[in-house]
């Protein structure tokens, strides 16, 4: 019995240790200089962030990239309390910003026609 248990507890240890969460990795954050390109002007904001935190992802140019890769010329970054970020002039169509940033995983539900579709993230979030 002690020996079927040792065996099973070093069994789960070690499909732990292979299949489980790696560490973040370095391709997944990235030191960037943007510009947002977005219209500000042109977009309904959500509601003030309170109990409910809202975000809206805005789109960026790439202007350089300090640390990780990043290829494209386009990011989409996710901005937490858009409506505050808009009014408090922290962020601004055609300024430039420096972000760290953190690439996101999971999915989210958007919605075509008359249904929902989960579609997989492609944006980053800023890390504060």
């Amino acid at each position: 019995m002690i020996k079927l248990t040792l065996t099973l507890t070093l069994l789960i240890l070690t499909s732990t240790i292979l299949f489980g969460q790696e560490d973040m990795q370095k391709s997944d954050t990235l030191e960037v200089k943007v510009r947002l390109t977005t219209n500000l002007d042109s977009i309904h904001l959500p509601a003030k962030c309170g109990i409910v935190a809202w975000d809206m992802t805005y789109e960026f140019e790439i202007i350089e990239v300090l640390s990780g890769d990043y290829f494209d010329k386009i990011i989409r970054i996710n901005i937490q309390c858009p409506r505050e970020a808009v009014q408090n002039k922290w962020i601004e169509t055609g300024k430039e910003y420096q972000y760290r940033l953190i690439k996101r995983y999971g999915f989210k539900e958007i919605k075509i026609g008359e249904k929902y579709v989960e579609q997989e993230l492609d944006d980053y979030e800023i890390v504060y």
